[in-house]
């Protein structure tokens, strides 16, 4: 394993995996709360992941 502190290729692995997790819980059991927690948490990760500074330890 690399030392990297900009390799963010885990981070964003483990970031796609809660995005899916979530987004499959809020189909699952058709909940409109977990459905809006679901985006807002992919639309804060798209933009941590688009930051061109970005570390994975902020």
């Amino acid at each position: 394993m690399k030392n990297d502190i900009y390799d963010t290729t885990e981070i964003r692995k483990k970031d796609g995996e809660l995005e899916s997790f979530l987004h499959n819980l809020a189909a699952r059991e058709n909940n409109e709360l977990i459905s809006r927690v679901a985006e807002r948490f992919s639309q804060l990760a798209r933009k941590a992941h688009d930051r061109k500074h970005w570390t994975g330890h902020e």
